[in-house]
């Protein structure tokens, strides 16, 4: 089944984008420390990701719902960081 959501129309791009700043990182950092700095417009691609999302559920019914969940998901998370060891 294909969704018709304009929003979700670049994401493709923003994936794309998000790789390819960092796979020069990964390939490159220790010969050139500098290409470390690609990591910041990769950080960008992450924040425009979420904001796409953003915006898609912003005009959702189930707005408290998910922020709902996205509380218990974050203790959740918290919960787990703080008994976690190694």
């Amino acid at each position: 089944m294909k969704l018709n959501i304009v929003q979700f129309e670049y994401m493709w791009l923003t994936i794309v984008l998000s790789f390819a700043f960092y796979i020069p990182v990964v390939l490159f950092a220790d010969v050139a420390p500098m290409v470390g700095l690609l990591m910041m417009p990769k950080t960008c691609a992450y924040v425009w990701i979420v904001l796409i999302g953003y915006n898609e559920m912003k005009g959702l019914k189930k707005m408290k719902k998910l922020i709902n969940t996205a509380f218990i998901y974050a203790f959740a998370a918290i919960a787990c960081g703080v008994f976690y060891r190694e």
